[in-house]
């Protein structure tokens, strides 16, 4: 690599445009360009002649100049370095070598061709093994495994490679089934539970995984001090016992029948005491779990990941996966080299030849209004006419892509994302009261006729003191700039709404956050927030915590209104119950122009025929252990 550096400060400092032509040269000015030695600088020279690089000619005597010709472009030998440092998993290194390099457009095609080729299943005979590796691109890098500190759905499919929780979502029936823990007791309160462990089960680092570490891992996340994900559910945990090293007991302070599905969910998949005792710090950089594949190392470009050979659900087939972060990669034509990509449309010509599974939920973009602010919103008649400015149907025009659909609400897309893919993957049919995916769209067809009649006024026990004072204002007239704040990522969708509300006369100041922030107090400032959430198989979890995130931004009747219902959804142990009751809520904020509901992904793993063994987890991701390679 050095002598690369070398040749291509010498060919940058002497060299013409045509590589055939001799320069006529004394050693000390060679010498001089790459500030070394003469001696070191016959040694580069000698080098660079048996690379076949240069034709040196040296002329001793004073005053004689030797003659040097250059053989190969500095382009071939900064492709050459670009390769050596993808080798090296550096991949921004040889991005900028090119850039510094100054390689021609055709140069770089010829650099992502290569690049490309190295994705996929690569296979190696290693000790007469045969070592299978997946290559995996993903457009968005990997900031920590850890499941306590996750925020990402990217990242939380990788943990679900690591780590194991005490139980599991079934996907195709939309159950909750034994994993780590083999069974289960709830008392009549249901507030005590009781899990039994299976035994035998090994961490990566070899311990053998007990109640101690179920223990350990449940107080972990009840002691974690920033704002995360499902922190409600943790928090209402009052004791865990280890009954013995294959039991454990976690006592509630009161009935949350949300407990379980959470358990299902990365944040409580189950940690070594040993390991993460220092707080988890080294490990959030290398962390140890019970899952099917050990981590490796993780450079910021790529995350490398091994098969586990003592899983105790059996060893995977492939042997090692590469995952690596590639910022632009969706924006690429030339996918036929990748085997596998995920959260991607492949072009019209790509459809035959490819298989796609489709997600089975989706991620719903949103926009809230902050009705505890004072200000223009606080009319319900300005908040009216921003909601029709907010055309969903023009943002999606300039989107332009056919994974996006016009969202119908958080509980449309939910349940019918769900409830498709459960008939989708199961080999049984449905089964009218026993499917949780059918409860939910019975819910849903109840919810949606008390929306579209409007007379379910029993939602709604309170007159809206704000809207009486402002009543005389016309709606329309938003005066001031209303700031919309948004997370960096989602930009694009923000400058999008502004420029529909700017065209109906709104003006929109757009603030963007980094995520810590935006989960922060800051937020609350603003008149409006962009934001997304995926309604997968959490989908329940995820729409309480969210509902529970927009309090802060509701004046206190509605508060008030929204606390009870989130209260009796803790409570309810029907499921189709909790569906009608997170259709109220979203109802509610509907009616009171609290929110407007843009648009949904529904995104597709797309894979070669020669893959095999693709089937879809609770993240909607396709699980690593599964996958097979045909090799004829």
């Amino acid at each position: 690599m050095k002598l690369r550096r070398h040749y291509l400060e010498l060919h940058h400092k002497l060299a013409k445009t045509d590589e055939s032509e001799h320069l006529a040269v004394l050693l000390e000015e060679l010498a001089a360009a790459l500030d070394c030695t003469q001696r070191n600088m016959n040694l580069l020279l000698k080098r660079m002649v048996d690379h076949g690089w240069i034709v040196w000619e040296p002329r001793r005597g004073r005053g004689n100049r030797s003659r040097l010709r250059f053989l190969v472009s500095r382009e071939e030998i900064a492709l050459q370095m670009a390769q050596m440092l993808v080798e090296r998993h550096d991949l921004r290194g040889a991005i900028a070598q090119l850039e510094e390099s100054g390689v021609s457009e055709t140069g770089k095609a010829q650099f992502n061709s290569w690049l490309y080729s190295n994705f996929g299943h690569q296979s190696e005979l290693r000790d007469d093994k045969k070592i299978d590796t997946l290559r995996f691109p993903y457009g968005q890098p990997i900031y920590t495994l850890d499941p306590a500190f996750s925020d990402y759905a990217n990242e939380a499919h990788l943990i679900s490679q690591l780590f194991d929780g005490l139980v599991r979502i079934n996907g195709s029936t939309q159950t909750i089934v034994p994993h780590l823990a083999h069974a289960w007791e709830v008392d009549e309160r249901g507030c005590e539970w009781t899990f039994y462990l299976r035994k035998g089960v090994l961490f990566h680092h070899g311990k053998e995984m007990t109640a101690e570490d179920v223990a350990f891992t449940l107080n972990r996340v009840r002691n974690v001090e920033t704002r995360s994900l499902y922190r409600w559910a943790y928090e209402l945990i009052e004791q865990v016992n280890v009954v013995d090293p294959t039991t454990v007991q976690v006592r509630l302070m009161q009935r949350n029948e949300l407990f379980l599905p959470f358990l299902a969910t990365s944040r409580a998949f189950i940690v070594p005491a040993d390991a993460y005792a220092d707080h988890g710090q080294r490990h959030q950089r290398h962390p140890i779990g019970t899952g099917p594949f050990k981590f490796v190392r993780n450079s910021g470009q790529v995350c490398e990941l091994e098969a586990f050979p003592y899983y105790f659900q059996g060893r995977a087939h492939l042997d090692k996966v590469e995952i690596w972060s590639i910022p632009d990669l969706y924006e690429r034509e030339s996918l036929d080299l990748f085997q596998m990509m995920h959260n991607v449309r492949l072009p019209e010509h790509h459809n035959e030849t490819w298989n796609e599974v489709k997600q089975q939920g989706t991620t719903c973009k949103f926009v809230t209004l902050n009705l505890s602010k004072k200000g223009p919103l606080a009319s319900k008649q300005a908040r009216q006419a921003v909601c029709e400015a907010i055309d969903c149907n023009k943002i999606i025009q300039a989107l332009a892509g056919d994974v996006i659909v016009p969202s119908s609400g958080f509980v449309r897309a939910a349940t019918g994302a769900v409830t498709g893919a459960a008939r989708q993957q199961s080999a049984l049919p449905l089964q009218a009261g026993g499917d949780q995916a059918t409860e939910r769209k019975t819910a849903l067809d109840d919810h949606q006729a008390s929306s579209l009649n409007h007379e379910d006024t029993s939602l709604y026990p309170w007159t809206d003191p704000l809207d009486h004072a402002d009543a005389s204002l016309p709606g329309a007239i938003i005066e001031q700039p209303l700031e919309l704040c948004t997370i960096e990522q989602y930009e694009a969708d923000a400058r999008l709404v502004a420029q529909v509300c700017e065209e109906a006369g709104i003006r929109v100041n757009i603030t963007l956050l980094p995520l810590e922030q935006f989960k922060g107090s800051r937020r609350l400032q603003a008149d409006m927030l962009l934001f997304a959430v995926m309604l997968d198989n959490d989908a329940e979890l995820r729409l309480y915590d969210l509902y529970l995130s927009f309090r802060d931004r509701l004046y206190p009747a509605m508060k008030s209104r929204v606390d009870s219902l989130l209260q009796q959804l803790t409570r309810e142990q029907s499921p189709q119950r909790r569906w009608e009751l997170l259709g109220q809520l979203e109802l509610l904020l509907v009616e009171q122009h609290a929110i407007v509901f843009l648009y949904q992904k529904h995104l597709k793993t797309a894979f070669h025929p020669s893959i095999n063994g693709i089937a879809l987890d609770s993240l909607n991701w396709v699980q690593f252990k599964d996958i097979w390679i045909k090799s004829i």
